[in-house]
């Protein structure tokens, strides 16, 4: 599988793992559902990688790696924690123009401290996925105000730029599926902990009417990580997080169907501009190439 096959699957996804999961927000808390997911997804993680490589080998891994781990879980955590405190102190109308900002950080990031290079062309797609998607959630940006919620949401856009750098480039011979038990693991313990906090944690044992969603999303969280970070260990980052604008549409037209949520003619339109604006990319990068070196063993560990 290409890393362009495998981002462009991951977006569609996580798209519908959103959908799912508004069905089950519906009489569940956000951290609660969160907790529940990512710990069980890093519970999968964590017996995969039990069985696929020898514990010597995964103690290596930490070993030479410990620092670097923490690093990247600390925004991977920062990237969760501050999305659900974001989501619940900010309007729509904020929510969808400052997430769009992970493109620019990916991007100005990338392109300062990794030398991820890209020309004029590159720009203009992501100015036209941008003000397509903000198409899409059918927003104003006159309409915009900061407010502390938003100030949440600007951390967990650039959480998400960070963390997907040090895993592109710091991480590249640590198999995935230990990043993924790492962030799904150190995630889950963090919502634990906001659960405990906020005396709520007997509603974990609660999954009457969530059963279902709750399965779907953990299927669906591990197929999105697997293949998210199989698309980061080929791709730059910021193609990566521009691929990912196909989100969008996945998840509205999930909403359509699974929750009766109608969608504009706008919105319409800027599914089609944001389909047609990563097509682009990916033609961009299919016959182009411009991706840095990197290691073709994706899950496996090198030999010393």
């Amino acid at each position: 599988m290409s890393g362009l096959t495998a981002t462009l699957l991951s977006a569609v996804s996580f798209g519908l793992y959103i959908v799912i999961s508004k069905i089950a927000l519906v009489n569940t808390p956000a951290t609660i559902f969160g907790c529940l997911v990512t710990m069980l997804g890093s519970i999968f993680f964590g017996i995969y990688c039990y069985f696929k490589y020898p514990i010597n080998q995964i103690q290596h891994i930490f070993k030479n790696n410990w620092r670097i781990l923490i690093l990247m879980s600390f925004f991977g955590v920062g990237a969760n924690v501050s999305f659900f405190i974001g989501i619940k102190m900010s309007s729509a109308n904020n929510l969808a123009i400052i997430t769009r900002l992970d493109i620019l950080f990916a991007a100005v990031i990338g392109s300062w401290l990794f030398g991820e290079k890209l020309v004029g062309y590159d720009w203009v797609a992501i100015a036209l996925l941008v003000l397509a998607s903000l198409r899409v959630f059918n927003v104003k940006m006159g309409d915009l105000s900061l407010d502390i919620g938003d100030i949440f949401l600007i951390l967990h856009t650039l959480s998400v730029a960070i963390n997907g750098m040090i895993i592109r480039y710091k991480l590249l011979d640590v198999p995935r599926p230990i990043i993924a038990f790492v962030n799904s693991g150190v995630s889950a313990w963090m919502l634990l902990i906001i659960n405990i906090f906020a005396n709520q944690t007997s509603l974990l044992l609660e999954l009457e009417g969530i059963k279902i969603p709750l399965t779907i999303c953990v299927f669906l969280l591990v197929f999105q990580l697997f293949t998210y970070y199989y698309g980061l260990q080929k791709l730059e980052v910021w193609l990566v997080r521009t691929l990912f604008l196909l989100t969008l549409v996945s998840s509205s037209i999930g909403s359509y169907f699974l929750l009766n949520e109608r969608l504009a003619v706008e919105q319409q339109q800027g599914m089609l501009l944001v389909v047609f604006g990563v097509l682009i990319m990916s033609l961009r990068h299919k016959y182009k190439r411009t991706m840095l070196p990197q290691d073709n063993k994706s899950f496996n560990l090198q030999k010393d």
